[in-house]
């Protein structure tokens, strides 16, 4: 889970996923309570999230994958490629909205990982390990 101002409006929201089932969510804090908004449900075993700027345009996006072959079978989606995405939030009326950019198909997420600028050319890269092995994906510059 993480904590962060996900709308925009000045109170913290949180941003979950589901590592035993499918499903990414964030809940939005309001006056009258928290409401769940659905961001994916296409795959299982997401074991870890990060909220992170990815493309720089200052509003929060998140980074997140499946576990490679988290629970050796035994959970919902265990035989689903090990994705690695990004979410790019967007604006409609306020709101967030979110699109899915799939980074890798084979590699996915352990049980954490980091979102840094690396190489120090100031776009964030990520660097991930699981069953699967040690990945480091080096964000580039769009032509």
């Amino acid at each position: 889970m993480c904590v962060a101002d996900l709308d925009g409006d000045g109170d913290n929201d949180v941003l979950g996923s589901s590592p035993h089932g499918y499903g990414i969510s964030w809940c939005e804090q309001t006056p009258g309570g928290w409401k769940a908004h659905e961001i994916d449900n296409t795959f299982s075993q997401t074991h870890a999230i990060v909220v992170a700027d990815v493309n720089g345009d200052g509003l929060p996006d998140c980074v997140t994958g499946k576990r490679f072959w988290a629970h050796n079978g035994h959970d919902p989606g265990s035989f689903q490629p090990s994705v690695l995405c990004w979410y790019e939030q967007t604006r409609h009326a306020g709101k967030p909205e979110w699109t899915r950019h799939i980074i890798d198909a084979q590699s996915g997420v352990g049980l954490q990982f980091e979102v840094v600028d690396v190489n120090g050319d100031n776009r964030l890269d990520i660097v991930t390990s699981n069953k699967n092995g040690v990945f480091y994906f080096e964000q580039i510059a769009a032509d």
